[in-house]
């Protein structure tokens, strides 16, 4: 590969350290600049008028708003390729994939100092949200793979971003570009063209790889030691994965234990993937249901205080370490439909299943030490991640502060005033673990979601 390239402009890049390499291309950093090149492998004069007119093509689309790098610039002769913006102080997805060999006798701190589960599922629900959002203005990505899917690097952060946007297509993908590994059966048989159905198994096992640190099916005892064409025959989807119930011949050979990384629905959503819908594409769940199920996994999230990895707040002690669950503040979220009038079945016009039992539609963890958000996307006011209240949890007392914009009030129930949480901060006490305190939408009005807050004393057993 060459040190230097030159975009068709004049313009000189330095090539820095390799972020990611594929079927098409290599993928540089220009060092000290926002940017990267893309170089392709193969450089006559059909790669480099298609990679022209990609590049022209794509600059095209609608993908304003959209964390998706575009093309910038084509280079020069004798090299093929281009040029594009890329956020500094990002790294390919395929570092969380697997601990290096420097971590190999302790993965499970590897696991906790990049992020743990709780960054892990906040990392893949933003990687479901862009290809939905994509999907949605009528686009494929069409080669979804650990290589051009880039995180932040600070663990501090959760910023996601696609790379190699000159595979996305407006509707069905004109080409079958997959990486091997992440390329769907149909696509891997050569039977279909990229679909958002194709990029959605890309995305599953992403999933399942970044959260319980194996592929679904090359890391199966079947596959793993058997001949080198199996991959193929498993990229096929000729192969079970490797949590198949009722065919376990290729059983896992490593990774993370499933119910210590994956929600019942989530390792449901990834049986109905792998398990049905390599066979039957038509069966496969979508990106906006892995979104779902990924959000609502994020929430469920507690951090141990003596190991400091994420467990599901289900647990009474640290699936990790065994320290008893500290004490958090359970937010649960209802449906009120103020329509429902009969304060002894309906008490504040929640939707009960039995007379006088409100019922939980789902919950979030606010924890001590640990701020959580309450978002756009909670109190179903939008899809976003836009931030409407920041919790925090001191010494039993809760904490609830607004965003500027918050729409959102405080409301004691049952006929206290509603307080406007607008860029101001609220301290809510408890009393045998509850409060009167609810968060309902400014404008509420039909049916709505508020949340109510309980007080979840550390675990004894």
């Amino acid at each position: 590969m060459p040190d230097v390239v030159v975009d068709i402009t004049g313009s000189r890049y330095d090539l820095g350290a390799q972020l990611g390499s594929g079927g098409q291309g290599t993928v540089f950093a220009v060092p000290g600049r926002p940017l990267a090149v893309k170089v392709m492998h193969a450089a006559n004069l059909a790669d480099d008028l298609r990679c022209k007119e990609n590049i022209s093509r794509v600059r095209l689309l609608d993908l304003a708003g959209l964390n998706i790098a575009r093309p910038k610039c084509a280079l020069r002769e004798p090299h093929v390729g281009y040029v594009m913006d890329l956020m500094t102080g990002m790294v390919p997805l395929r570092r969380l994939l697997r601990p290096p060999r420097s971590h190999l006798k302790d993965p499970g701190a590897w696991y906790r100092d990049t992020g743990g589960l709780i960054r892990r599922l906040r990392l893949l629900s933003k990687l479901a949200g862009l290809l939905g959002d994509l999907h949605a203005r009528g686009m494929v990505f069409g080669d979804v793979s650990p290589n051009n899917v880039f995180v932040s690097e600070d663990v501090a952060h959760e910023e996601v971003w696609l790379i190699d946007a000159d595979n996305i297509t407006q509707g069905a993908g004109r080409s079958g570009l997959y990486t091997p590994g992440y390329g769907s059966p149909e696509l891997v048989r050569r039977e279909m063209q990229s679909d958002s159905l194709t990029d959605s198994w890309s995305l599953a096992t992403m999933v399942f790889e970044v959260l319980a640190c194996l592929h679904p099916f090359r890391d199966g005892v079947y596959v793993n030691e058997g001949e080198p064409e199996l991959e193929h025959e498993a990229d096929c989807g000729r192969v079970p994965w490797v949590d198949e119930q009722t065919n376990p011949i290729n059983s896992a050979v490593s990774g993370i234990a499933r119910d210590k990384v994956l929600t019942p629905a989530l390792r449901t959503i990834a049986s109905e993937c792998f398990g049905g819908s390599r066979l039957d594409r038509n069966s496969r769940p979508g990106v906006s249901r892995w979104r779902e199920a990924l959000n609502d996994a994020s929430d469920q999230v507690v951090t141990c205080a003596s190991c400091q990895q994420g467990y599901w707040v289900s647990q009474q002690r640290c699936s990790w370490c065994g320290a008893a669950r500290p004490t958090f503040v359970r937010a649960v979220m209802f449906l009120r439909d103020l329509s429902l009038t009969d304060a002894t079945r309906n008490p504040g016009s929640l939707v009960a299943k039995q007379a006088g039992k409100p019922l939980p539609q789902s919950q979030a963890v606010i924890q001590a030490g640990r701020q959580a958000a309450l978002t756009s996307r909670h109190f179903g006011i939008s899809d976003s991640d836009r931030i409407e209240v920041s919790a925090t949890l001191k010494n039993g007392k809760l904490f609830l502060e607004g965003s500027e914009s918050c729409r959102v009030h405080l409301w004691e129930y049952p006929k206290g005033p509603a307080r406007d949480l607008a860029g101001r901060q609220v301290e809510v006490g408890f009393q045998n673990g509850n409060t009167a305190m609810w968060l309902v939408p400014a404008d509420a009005r039909g049916v709505h979601r508020v949340f109510r807050f309980l007080l979840v004393p550390e675990a004894t057993q």
